[in-house]
């Protein structure tokens, strides 16, 4: 169940809010972006690399790659596993094996069963007025996150 929910208008506000959640994610931190395609999980991710990364970081969806590694203090992994045959393939990739990276996983789904414990998820929903983005974690992730303006509107 999300503990917050909120309209996104228009990919600005999206990567708007990207932008606002990486200012709280810490080393080690998991999140799930799930969505259906175009929905705007990228842009989500884009907002949240630049947020760490810097301006001029040029962030596109790893589809194909499956993993962008992005260096730095700390360092971002940003994955899609849209194409994987099986779920246990998420193991071969090591994903989750550097302890001070924040990792970002686009379709999640593809490989739940094997998601470390107390991962944050960002479902982004198609509605008319544009995207209903809700989060939902655990008691640590309503607590880091209820309150700190990460949901409000952008100018």
């Amino acid at each position: 169940m999300a503990f917050l929910s909120f309209l996104s208008s228009c990919p600005k506000a999206t990567e708007t809010f990207g932008r606002r959640l990486g200012q709280v994610l810490r080393p080690g931190d998991v999140v799930s972006l799930a969505a259906e395609m175009g929905a705007g999980k990228t842009v989500l991710a884009a907002g949240v690399v630049r947020s760490l990364m810097g301006e001029d970081i040029d962030v596109s969806s790893p589809t194909f790659t499956i993993i962008h590694d992005y260096p730095g203090s700390p360092p971002v992994k940003h994955a899609d596993l849209y194409r994987l045959a099986e779920p246990d393939e998420i193991l071969e990739l090591g994903l989750f094996d550097d302890d001070a990276a924040i990792v970002l996983v686009e379709w999640a789904e593809k490989g739940a069963a094997f998601l470390p414990p107390g991962y944050l998820e960002v479902g982004i929903h198609l509605v008319p007025e544009g995207r209903m983005i809700a989060l939902s974690g655990d008691r640590e992730w309503q607590e880091r996150l209820t309150g700190r303006g990460i949901d409000e509107p952008c100018s």
